[in-house]
Formats: structure tokens, C-alpha cells, sequence
């Protein structure tokens, strides 16, 4: 529905369904060592859900374009599929008699001045599997994500920009929690008549997750991993490279 020039709003809604498989991430950290064939009483997941969103648009003193989006989303998933290990070591998989919920919003905001854009997005997240005894959170998922992104654009002539991600603390499969982490970068690109040169400098924090805390667990010969929560696990990377319109 639109309103007038500022303002309008969309809502949605959906179903879904999917069919049991083996081939799960929860499958695939034990190798599929031991994992059970799938019982004939298995059912698939189903899954309902919707979104709701309120936008704006304006331009301010004939020279500040201003748009905006307010989204929030519902979903929950009915019978998942769950693997668990029976008193044999042996995995199964079955389907938990209650869902996995998780509700939040979405704000992401544009302004545009002359060639600087600002792009800013922030969204919250609340995910729980209320199948779960004690702590029900998602694991690697943060509640709360955050992202900004200045941009200096001249077309066919030059780019160039800072970005900026926040995550918060998350909970890990072992049931302790990660620590929040930013991660940021730059970027450049010069444009002479058909060759674009470009260069990027990510993560220039270097930010990885062996500078927080131990990724790998003895023995060698049996080693352990701890779950991967990071954007990056390399630390600072600079790349650059030539594109050429024929």
C-alpha cells in the first residue's frame, strides 16, 4: 500500500516445507560417522512465517535524499529435525514435539549528499529452540548485527569507501559464549576510459577468531574444533585486481 510519495507499507506471509534428509549441518560436524538411517516415522519440517515493513523517502533542502526501511519478521518451525545419540554412540535423527521460533526487525537507513553515501543497517534477532532444556538461544546466531558503509562515488571516474560490521555475542554449540567483534575495511577504484584498477583492504582490524580464544584442541592425532563464529578466520587480506569493457 502506498500512501503518498513518503510512505508505504508491505505485508507478506508464507508456508514451507521441507523433507527429512540426512545431509545436515548437525550431520556433517560428526562426519556422518555412526548416523542412523532415517526411521519411516520421520516427518518433514513446516514452517510459517511473515514480514511486515514500513518505507520512506524524502529529499531535504533540495540536495539530501533520505530512504529508509522498518522491517520485522516472524518464523517458526514446526517438527524439526533433530539428531540425537543414543546410549550406543550411535546418532538418529527424530522430530521435536515443539518448534524453533525466532522474531526481530530490520531498520536500514540511505543518505545521499553530492557523491558521499552513508548506508546504515541494524538488525535484532531473537531465535530460540524451544525443544532445548536451559538455554534455548540459537547457536551461531547473534542477536544483534550492525553495518555502515560510507561511499564517495564519481561516476566513470573514481570509488571509493570505508565499511564497518559489528556483531554481538553469540552462544556456541558448546554452550558458552563468543565474544562481539567488529570488522572493517577499505576500498578503491579508479576508472580511465575502458580499465577500472581496484583495491581492497579487508578486515584491516585483524580480526580472527585465534586472537580470542583456542580453535583447535588436542590430541594431534584426534584434534577437536571449536565452532567458527568469526567473518574471517585468515586475519587482513589486501587484494586488488584490473577490469577491461571490450
Amino acid at each position: 500500500m502506498k500512501f503518498n510519495e513518503q510512505f508505504s507499507s508491505r505485508i507478506g506471509g508464507g508456508l514451507g516445507y521441507k523433507l527429512p534428509t540426512l545431509f545436515t549441518e548437525d550431520a556433517e560436524v560428526v562426519a556422518f560417522n555412526n548416523v542412523l538411517p532415517l526411521s519411516p516415522a520421520v516427518q518433514a519440517e513446516r514452517s510459517l512465517g511473515g514480514t511486515f515493513d514500513i518505507n520512506y523517502k524524502d529529499i531535504f533542502l533540495d540536495e539530501v535524499s533520505v530512504s529508509m526501511n522498518q522491517m520485522f519478521f516472524y518464523t517458526s518451525i514446526s517438527t524439526p529435525l533433530v539428531l540425537r545419540q543414543n546410549s550406543s554412540d550411535q546418532y538418529y535423527f527424530e522430530n521435536a514435539t515443539q518448534a524453533i521460533r525466532s522474531f526481530g526487525f530490520e531498520t536500514n537507513m540511505k543518505l545521499v549528499y553530492g557523491i558521499g553515501k552513508l548506508l546504515l543497517g541494524y538488525t535484532f534477532t531473537d531465535a530460540k529452540e524451544l525443544y532445548r532444556r536451559g538455554n534455548q538461544t540459537v547457536a551461531l546466531l547473534p542477536p544483534s548485527r550492525l553495518n555502515i558503509i560510507m561511499i564517495f562515488e564519481e561516476e566513470r571516474n573514481y570509488k571509493t569507501g570505508f565499511e564497518a560490521y559489528f556483531t554481538d555475542a553469540q552462544y556456541l554449540n558448546s554452550g558458552t559464549k563468543a565474544r562481539s567483534f567488529w570488522d572493517m575495511g577499505l576500498f578503491f577504484e579508479k576508472t580511465i576510459g575502458t580499465v577500472s584498477i581496484f583495491i581492497n583492504a579487508e578486515n584491516i582490524t585483524d580480526t580472527r577468531q585465534s586472537r580470542f580464544s583456542q580453535v583447535v584442541f588436542p590430541p594431534h592425532n584426534n584434534p577437536t574444533f571449536e565452532d567458527v563464529y568469526t567473518s574471517h578466520i585468515e586475519g587482513f587480506m589486501l587484494n586488488g585486481g584490473m577490469r577491461i569493457k571490450f
